[in-house]
């Protein structure tokens, strides 16, 4: 468990800051540049997913089951996931009808992986990865909110279309390879 607690805390340390103490992105931006903040944010999200991952395979064959899934739960959880990867691919560069309603479209993408997640995994593990990225989605959109939304002008629907094609073609190829791969669960 320990080794899974580290990995959020490596993940969410850049990710939180600006969110709890708005001015310290800016600072380190000023600082070193934005391109190095680029990597370095990139380069903690990237080692933290990767402990967390490590984190989540150690600990989830001794993780004690909180709650058990209802029987539906894994074609919700499909449903949620795919909609999470589209959500993720959604661009801000070509403004679609997607981007308009959803505002924060990523922040929507984890919000849904999330309760996906939630809804098929009852096991401590489980409950402590994707009950923090809800969080963390929460958290974020509520902060966005607050700081007021950007206003975008629709451009054309090829962001959409792209972020829906794309969206569908991963979901489907990681969740057929690449998820009983690394996690050991398939999911289809």
């Amino acid at each position: 468990m320990l080794v899974l607690i580290i990995g959020l805390i490596v993940f969410y340390i850049p990710h939180a800051a600006p969110v709890f103490f708005p001015s310290f992105k800016q600072k380190v931006i000023n600082s070193i540049g934005l391109i190095k903040w680029r990597w370095t944010y990139s380069f903690f999200s990237l080692l933290g997913i990767i402990i967390i991952i490590w984190g989540w395979i150690i600990f989830r064959p001794q993780a004690p089951d909180i709650y058990y899934p209802p029987s539906w739960a894994s074609h919700v959880t499909a449903l949620f996931i795919w909609v999470g990867f589209v959500m993720f691919l959604v661009t801000k560069k070509q403004p679609g009808r997607i981007l308009l309603m959803v505002k924060h479209p990523m922040m929507a993408g984890t919000l849904l992986w999330s309760i996906g997640h939630l809804i098929s995994n009852g096991d401590l593990a489980s409950i402590l990865v994707f009950g923090s990225f809800l969080i963390y989605a929460i958290v974020s959109l509520i902060f966005y909110a607050l700081k007021g939304n950007e206003n975008y002008k629709f451009t054309s629907n090829q962001g959409d279309i792209s972020a829906l094609a794309f969206g569908t073609i991963i979901f489907v190829i990681f969740g057929f390879y690449f998820h009983g791969w690394l996690f050991g669960i398939s999911p289809f």
